[in-house]
């Protein structure tokens, strides 16, 4: 803490021993003497017509804006409806205040030769978007998107590079409107250079027919858009770095990127073994067995940038392709390959409560070793036949192979009126899984002469496949009370699984407007889907020494179906300051799936048939030209998938056995969000706050029982009572006095009610987490300091075993500091400290983590850089976790990359437009 005061008292001393600052001030009024509220007047240096500042008139037509330091700078009102006005004027050490008097506004706007002016607000809204202009979130010349997305308000990054806006994780990223790498939002925020970004937009994408129709069709996700400024579109830039360190380390990237308007093309590439990851990791092959909830999850990031566990070595590479092919054709493609494999070492402690005050405890070691390789194809064709006419294809495809050992060792103690060792378990598994998964849209759009009228017809295609073969040796000891052996099970299995899907919707959707401003949809869709399962799992025989004794227990086909109709309406409204959206849609769905059992030899089919209602409602109020709300309630159905339905057990751990259940039913899940965002450009506070409420009827949920003394076994049910709030608040507003300085307050706030069956008691697992943290940023011209801190509260309560109640706490406290020193030399430094408590013994270690940098600027044009990087100083780097499921919690603590000494070097280029910053 005494480290974290000393970095604030350092940025804000040279506010206190300067004072070589004015104001600039005057009033506004028309030719008739009417005073001009509202109106924005910027600051801009007058030798680079960098923005220095903004502010807005009041009722009266005053402004004033302060903190200006000494120094030429030229005045610009902009007020809709009269020219925009242009005045010089200077602050000095013997005149700080420049009062320029009543400034009468002349009507009817002209453009000024040689001046563009634009509107400096550094936050817009605008129906669903919100946009955060760049420049004023950055000042670092060599900041990445990633560095001005964590000082955006209401936007989180974690240390994986996982983004969060207004309490959504953001899916998607796209570049002027383009996707960038398929759906990877990593590999733009990491790889594009802030000085080429006019605006972050935060929005809420739809999908290509909901934008077409502008009916909310539901499939709403949180996504940025990167609008680059006009002059960086034409010309080539990127960046290459390697780096070489102690201990082996090593870590290199590359992006480089082509840009001739609408072509775009890009290649990017990167490999180190220190954790950082530049990209997003999708299993496509999964190889199945029944979902188990552990719940929600609190861990800490490790010092190098990862939030899993273990040491890892990822490599990646790929290419990013947008052209405009005459005026009828738009493609956008992209091909990305990742090659990972991980090192994890484990230690885990997991208490069990079972009804009758009794529970267990076991200390697990694990040792796991496992390796990924992906290859990603995405690609967008646009056909615009004519004028009214068009038709789009989107196809995504991936391949993937997984290669997995695990070795571990647990004990686990009975812990009731009598503590003992109850049983052993040493564990050997080979995994070994492919998987193949393809995802199409074909969409015919057609437009009418009279506006609003549209008509679209879809066609979404995905098939996937996977085939696994894995290899499970695991002595199981018992023992009784007495410590003498109560049983030996020698499981010795080896299991083949091959998984085939297809998912077929064609849909149709007609618009009609009624009026000006009001419109109406009629829709239709046909969706059937089918999936294969056939797994076979055979003994170890030790008199063939092979593994050819079929095990009928573990053995089964299944084929599951689900087909459905559904069809619905919508009305839409636009008025001034109100848009709203309503509907309904109505569903008969159709459910068979068909099991045939090897050990009982029977082919058990299961029909079931669902009819439903979905209720649709959607109203966005903007209240001023700088504040709004959004409500939007969804109703929508959840079938079970093929893992929760095919009963058959799944041992890979033998103490803990899952299986399906055939005969579950669909979920209903009803949703509610409200969303609500204010910027005031006179104080330049931004508030955002956001409310989710989810009730699940009928909800998949884990009914948990024991086989034996030693063996619990999870199986999927349907039940009722499941509820999750959650909300979130973000605060940001610059300190008046203080130019530079940011203040941040971050609020959120996650409760839930999940619904199980422990021993066929119906149980409830309420979940309450607050995190409340701040942040300051202060920049100047030779240094940027920025220092936050987060407080994380976590209550478990349960139904059946109160006396496992839980509270615990995580905290981080965060600083970093950037000085630039003479002749291009720059001195950096972040700290994190992470405190964990009311964990299990030896789980509550707290983490003082350091980094320290010293860099130099070389080459005529200081593109060339070298740094020398010593990670985790303290070498108190570690990673634990706490896990909350429905009768136990488990901590967790995994291997890091510990202290290190890396040698970097790297080259910027830019060779698009201006090159200015």
């Amino acid at each position: 803490m005494r480290i974290l005061a000393l970095v604030i008292l350092s940025g804000l001393l040279p506010y206190f021993l300067s004072a070589q600052q004015g104001t600039v001030k005057g009033k506004l009024s028309d030719s008739s003497s009417h005073s001009l509220s509202n109106a924005t007047i910027s600051v801009l240096q007058k030798k680079d017509s960098s923005l220095v500042g903004y502010t807005i008139s009041d009722v009266n037509g005053f402004f004033e804006l302060k903190n200006i330091s000494i120094g030429d700078y030229q005045l610009f009102v902009s007020f809709t409806g009269y020219e925009v006005y242009k005045r010089s004027f200077s602050i000095s050490a013997a005149k700080r205040i420049a009062d320029l008097g009543t400034i009468i506004m002349q009507p009817e706007y002209k453009t000024l030769t040689g001046v563009v002016i634009s509107d400096a607000s550094p936050v817009r809204m605008s129906g669903d978007t919100i946009s955060f202009k760049a420049n004023a979130f950055n000042s670092k010349r060599d900041a990445t998107v990633e560095d001005v997305l964590k000082k955006i308000p209401g936007v989180q990054v974690q240390k994986d590079g996982t983004i969060r806006a207004m309490g959504e994780q953001v899916q998607k990223v796209y570049v002027d409107g383009k996707e960038f790498f398929g759906n990877d939002p990593k590999i733009a925020t990491k790889n594009l250079t802030a000085n080429m970004v006019d605006q972050i937009q935060v929005f809420d994408d739809m999908s290509e027919q909901a934008r077409f129709t502008k009916v909310d069709d539901g499939s709403r996700t949180k996504s940025i858009n990167i609008k680059l400024k006009k002059d960086k579109r034409k010309g080539d830039f990127g960046r290459a770095a390697i780096g070489l360190g102690s201990d082996s380390r090593y870590e290199g990237n590359f992006s480089v990127n082509h840009f001739r308007g609408d072509q775009r093309i890009s290649f990017v590439g990167s490999a180190n073994n220190t954790n950082k990851t530049s990209y997003t990791f999708t299993d496509v092959s999964s190889q199945g067995g029944s979902s188990v909830s552990n719940g929600g999850a609190s861990g800490m990031a490790n010092a190098s940038g990862g939030s899993s566990g273990g040491v890892n070595r990822p490599l990646s590479a790929g290419v990013n392709f947008n052209d405009t092919w005459g005026p009828k054709i738009d493609f956008r493609g992209s091909y990305f390959y990742t090659d990972n494999s991980n090192v994890l070492e484990q230690d885990k402690f997991r208490r069990n409560t079972f009804p009758g005050d009794s529970a267990s405890e076991t200390n697990t070691y694990s040792n796991i070793i496992h390796g990924n390789r992906t290859h990603r194809i995405n690609a967008r064709w646009e056909y615009t036949i004519d004028s009214m006419n068009s038709i789009l294809y989107t196809a995504n495809f991936s391949k993937q192979q997984y290669k997995g050992v695990t070795a571990d060792t647990s004990v686990t103690f009975s812990d009731g009126i009598d503590k003992y060792i109850a049983t052993e378990v040493r564990t050997n598994k080979h995994d070994d899984r492919d998987g193949i998964n393809y995802s199409g849209e074909l969409l015919y759009r057609r437009k009418f002469k009279r506006t609003g009228r549209t008509f679209t017809m879809g066609w979404r295609n995905s098939p996937t496949g996977s085939d696994s073969k894995g290899y499970n040796i695991s002595p199981v000891t018992a023992y009784k009370k007495n410590g003498s052996i109560a049983s030996f099970i020698d499981l010795n299995q080896k299991s083949f699984q091959e998984n085939e899907s297809g998912n077929n919707t064609i849909s149709a959707s007609y618009t009609e407007p009624i009026d000006r401003n009001k419109l109406f949809e009629i829709n239709y869709a046909f969706a059937a889907s089918n999936t294969i399962s056939d797994k076979k799992t055979y003994d170890f025989n030790s008199g063939s020494g092979k593994y050819d004794q079929l095990n009928s227990q573990l053995t089964n086909y299944f084929d599951y179906s689900n087909s459905s109709n559904r069809a619905g309406v919508n009305f839409r409204q636009q008025l001034k300051k109100i848009n709203y959206q309503v509907g309904l849609g109505y569903q008969v769905s159709n459910l068979e799936n068909r099991s045939v059992a090897l050990s009982t030899g029977k082919d058990t089919t299961i029909h079931q048939r669902f009819t439903n209602l979905f209720p649709t409602a959607n109203i966005n109020y903007a209240i001023t030209r700088s504040k709004n709300i959004k409500i939007y309630y969804r109703g929508r159905t959840n079938a079970p998938n093929v893992n929760q339905l095919q009963d058959v057990p799944d041992v890979s751990n033998p103490l803990l056995i899952k299986t399906g259940n055939p005969s579950l039913k669909q979920e209903f899940i009803n949703n509610i969000n409200i969303n609500y965002n204010s910027f005031a450009l006179a104080s330049q506070r931004f508030f955002s706050a956001s409310l989710s409420v989810n009730y699940t009827g009928n909800k998949i949920v884990n009914s948990i029982d024991s086989l034996n003394p030693v063996t619990i076994i999870y199986k999927p049910e349907n039940m009722n009572g499941s509820v999750n709030i959650s909300g979130s608040s973000s605060l940001n507003f610059p300190v008046n006095n203080i130019k530079g300085l940011n203040l941040n307050f971050t609020n959120m706030m996650y409760l839930s009610r999940d619904a199980n069956l422990l021993y066929k008691q119906k149980n409830f697992t309420s979940t309450f987490q607050f995190d409340q943290s701040a942040g300051i940023n202060y920049e100047k011209d030779k240094f940027d300091v920025g220092v936050s801190g987060g407080v994380i509260y976590n209550v478990i309560a349960y139904g059946v075993e109160e006396g496992s109640n839980t509270k615990y706490f995580n905290q981080s406290y965060s600083a970093d500091f950037t000085y630039r020193l003479k002749n291009h030399f720059y001195f950096l430094t972040d700290l994190d400290y992470y405190i964990n408590s009311g964990r299990s013994a030896g789980y509550n270690e707290n983490a003082f983590l350091w980094n320290l940098s010293f860099a130099k600027k070389f080459l005529e044009t200081n593109n060339g850089e070298i740094k020398l990087t010593v990670y985790d100083i303290l070498n108190q780097n570690n990673g634990i976790n706490r896990i909350i499921g429905e009768n136990y919690f488990e901590d967790v603590k995994s291997n890091v990359v510990p202290r290190f000494f890396m040698l970097t070097v790297s080259y910027n280029f830019n060779r698009m437009g201006s090159n200015k910053p």
